[in-house]
């Protein structure tokens, strides 16, 4: 399997995959895991998988992923790899689509909506709470 995302997502299931028998490559575009963390932390928790099975790809920028008869082809950085499965864990931001903020007098951008200390939004009467608040989603 190939996960591209060495955040805390991706290390997460790469463990958990691994530690359930199936090898496990990393592709990260950074040049360590966890880059919202602190380096020691990365470094640290990037030894321990390793030492699991978990193998990586670091300052690897996926450029195309393709699949030709039944394998996935991961490509770039001159990195070029075959699997039989893809784990995508990258990219999140807030999904408001469908929630007609505009009507209710609420604005919001693509990073999310802002609340005060209550969590009311610009609307008193409507609350928010989550991942449509930006910032650090869902990270453990």
């Amino acid at each position: 399997m190939v996960i591209i995302g060495g955040g805390a997502i991706g290390c997460e299931l790469a463990q958990a995959f691994c530690r359930l028998g199936v090898g496990v490559t990393v592709v990260e575009s950074e040049s360590r895991i966890l880059p919202q963390a602190d380096p020691e932390v990365a470094e640290l928790l990037q030894e321990r998988l390793a030492s699991e099975g978990v193998a990586f790809r670091l300052g690897t920028r996926v450029e195309s992923v393709g699949k030709r008869d039944g394998v996935v082809h991961v490509k770039g950085d001159g990195a070029d790899l075959e699997t039989d499965s893809l784990l995508v864990a990258v990219g999140r931001r807030p999904n408001l689509n469908g929630l007609n903020v505009e009507a209710a007098g609420e604005s919001a951008t693509p990073m999310g909506t802002t609340v005060d200390r209550r969590l009311r939004t610009s609307q008193e009467r409507i609350c928010a709470a989550g991942d449509c608040l930006g910032g650090p989603q869902f990270t453990h």
